[in-house]
């Protein structure tokens, strides 16, 4: 959708734990200056015949997004803030444990977002209630939020756009799992499963999101209201409805705090 030579190539997009994080992306020139100190005495010539896997595992600490000023000639989100972005109809949203990215054992809240003061992380702590009952559950709240939810909610307010949270957690993994880790969407929206013993709830939520990704595919028109006009987005439970999203307060003081290009914001 920010890449000019896509433009024409798809008349809509379905972006599933997009949004790409608040933080600063990489420009070309970056990285190339630290591969020239990490590969001190390379020529161009050597750079370019090691394996690619020898790149980036020297490069291991970039951001995901590189503006190369080709393919991208600025960051996705800032291509939505200044309206560059293809106009086309979207369907964005996450899940909601995409903290399990933070992997196995305690993860510590000021090490999420090296810019967050302790008065900031005392007032999203706050924010979260109960949610932030630990340093781990708030470390992965801050994750999920920072680099998922906030961006994703911030494209959808800057576009055609529909929103929706995916918090359905599969029958048999209800007793080790308390939410939707990161890509648990993808087989409900495939309608493509390893397993056979899915119950009722299960396939009513599979039904749910497989058909209104069809729906969207089809017709550009998911069966919810757009988030800019309705401010509300899809929640895909046990009951799946479009409903108000959680935590707006959070989400507000981590764009405050984050977002290169904060405004005032506007959620109708």
């Amino acid at each position: 959708m920010t890449a000019p030579a896509a433009r024409g190539l798809f008349a809509r997009a379905i972006v599933e734990s997009g949004g790409g994080g608040w933080g600063p992306a990489a420009d070309i020139e970056d990285v190339q200056k630290t591969l020239a100190v990490r590969f001190t005495g390379k020529t161009l010539a050597d750079l370019r015949s090691l394996p690619a896997a020898d790149l980036v595992k020297q490069n291991a600490d970039a951001t995901d997004v590189v503006v190369d000023h080709d393919l991208l000639p600025r960051t996705p989100l800032q291509a939505f803030a200044d309206g560059y972005a293809d106009p086309v109809p979207v369907v964005i949203g996450t899940n909601n444990a995409e903290g399990s990215l933070l992997g196995n054992g305690s993860a510590d809240p000021a090490k999420v977002w090296g810019r967050l003061t302790p008065a900031d992380l005392s007032a999203l702590r706050a924010a979260y209630g109960d949610a932030a009952k630990d340093d781990d559950s708030f470390a992965r709240l801050l994750f999920r939020d920072g680099y998922f939810t906030g961006p994703a909610r911030f494209i959808a307010r800057h576009g055609d756009a529909w929103l929706y949270r995916f918090s359905y957690v599969l029958t048999p993994l209800q007793k080790r799992r308390a939410g939707a880790w990161h890509g648990s969407e993808i087989p409900f929206v495939f309608e493509r499963w390893p397993i056979d013993d899915l119950d009722a709830a299960d396939h009513r939520v599979e039904t749910a999101i497989h058909n209104d990704w069809l729906a969207f595919a089809r017709t550009g028109n998911p069966g919810w209201q757009p988030f800019k006009t309705s401010g509300r987005e899809m929640r895909f439970d046990a009951a799946p409805s479009p409903r108000e999203p959680g935590d707006q307060g959070a989400l507000d003081l981590l764009e405050k705090h984050l977002s290169p290009f904060a405004r005032p914001l506007d959620r109708r």
